[in-house]
């Protein structure tokens, strides 16, 4: 049986981990697609992301899930999962939460705007793929008015004379 860390060495240990996962060499390529844990061209360019920002930003989210009980992997409910709860209080059991991401994502080393754009960028990504909706997904939006074209006469309208 592994020995429950306590909350400083889970901390000790998560930062172990990721730095284990990005020492593993990849190629980037993988990283380029629609998948959640891929990025598209549009994603990087509205979202300001590079390929070589995807294994350290998947890496770490899904850790993230895992301490948030989102996401089923080989971390999720282990001794070291459980005491990273105790270690992280602000990491909210059930739900994704930018701030909340974000300052996981800083313990290593991950830049706050990167964090934040991951973060939306993976909200679209689930919208995109039908795997998130909102209560309100069916109602009408709201719009404004759209105006006729204003008919502007034209040299050869006027009477010649």
């Amino acid at each position: 049986m592994t020995p429950t860390p306590s909350p400083a060495d889970a901390i000790k240990q998560l930062k172990a981990m990721f730095a284990r996962e990005m020492k593993r060499p990849v190629d980037l390529t993988e990283f380029r697609g629609g998948e959640w844990w891929q990025l598209l061209d549009s994603e990087a360019e509205v979202f300001q992301l590079e390929l070589a920002d995807m294994p350290a930003l998947v890496a770490a989210w899904d850790m993230f899930e895992a301490i948030a009980d989102i996401t089923h992997n080989d971390l999720h409910n282990s001794p070291l999962c459980i005491e990273a709860r105790t270690a992280l209080p602000y990491i909210e059991q059930g739900r994704t939460d930018a701030l909340q991401w974000e300052m996981f994502a800083r313990l290593f080393g991950i830049r706050g705007r990167t964090a934040r754009a991951w973060f939306y960028k993976f909200q679209f990504s689930m919208a995109r793929g039908g795997l998130d909706s909102w209560n309100d997904d069916d109602m009408p939006m709201p719009r404004a008015p759209v105006m006729s074209p204003v008919y502007r006469p034209q040299l050869s309208d006027w009477p010649r004379g």
